[in-house]
C-alpha cells in the first residue's frame, strides 16, 4: 500500500462535493437565521425551492447538536454578520444604494440643475 502525502484526516469531508454542500447549507442556514430571510426568499436567492432550504436548515440543526467545530464556525461567522449590519448602514441615493463612508465616484449624490 503506498503512503499518501499528506495524509488524510478523518474529520474532513470525504469528497470536495461534501464540502461544498456543507458550506452552502450553513449559507442557508445563516440566511434564514441571522439574515430573517423567509424560505421563499432563500430558495429564490440560492436557487432552490423552499423545501430544498428548510431540508438543509434541519440538516445544519442536527449536526450543531454533535459537531462542536460547525458550531464555534457558525458562531464566528454569525457575529461576524452582525459586526458588519451594524457598521455597514445602507441609505438610498437617488435610486441607488452605497454604504455610508463609501469614498467612490459614483457614490456621489447628482443633483438636477436648478434644484
Amino acid at each position: 500500500m503506498r503512503a499518501v502525502w499528506p495524509p488524510l484526516r478523518r474529520s474532513a469531508p470525504r469528497s470536495s462535493a461534501g464540502a461544498r454542500r456543507t458550506a452552502r447549507a450553513v449559507a442557508i442556514y445563516l440566511a434564514r437565521k441571522a439574515g430573517g430571510l423567509t424560505l421563499n426568499e432563500v430558495g429564490a436567492a440560492f436557487g432552490i425551492q423552499p423545501s430544498g432550504a428548510s431540508k438543509a436548515i434541519n440538516r445544519i440543526e442536527r449536526a450543531l447538536k454533535h459537531n462542536r467545530p460547525l458550531r464555534r464556525l457558525i458562531a464566528e461567522l454569525n457575529t461576524a454578520l452582525q459586526v458588519a449590519d451594524s457598521t455597514a448602514t445602507v441609505t438610498g441615493n437617488g435610486g441607488r444604494q452605497q454604504l455610508k463612508g463609501d469614498p467612490s465616484p459614483s457614490a456621489e449624490v447628482r443633483q438636477p440643475p436648478g434644484r
